[in-house]
């Protein structure tokens, strides 16, 4: 598997079980080794400091438009997702959703919505 440029796609992989070891893990690993040689970049937002969107409207308004004012692990994410080629998302599902972390990462992407 190659981009149009030649080089190796670049795969951002969020794995949102707690359990270790999972078998959303185990499932992820699966579908990611099935894609050949990939530049990789997985994310434990479990392990991570990544706070819930407070909807402050921050990042639409203001001199810092289009960043988050928090500060925290989530512009490890961030900076990645901008450059990915693929985006996947590998949870177990809990009563009603996602787990609360995978769910802080989902609402923060609010960043990059345009108010437009």
């Amino acid at each position: 598997m190659q981009t149009k440029g030649g080089e190796k796609p670049l795969i951002f992989a969020i794995s949102g079980s707690q359990r270790n070891p999972s078998f959303t893990e185990k499932m992820l690993d699966t579908l990611i080794s099935g894609m050949g040689d990939v530049e990789l970049h997985k994310f434990y937002p479990h392990r991570m400091k990544i706070g819930p969107c407070t909807s402050c409207w921050g990042c639409w308004i203001g001199k810092n438009r289009g960043e988050c004012v928090q500060r925290d692990d989530f512009q490890k994410i961030l900076d990645i997702y901008a450059r990915c080629d693929y985006f996947i998302v590998a949870t177990p599902v809990y009563i009603f959703g996602f787990p609360a972390t995978v769910k802080n990462v989902f609402d923060r992407f609010f960043v990059i919505l345009d108010p437009q």
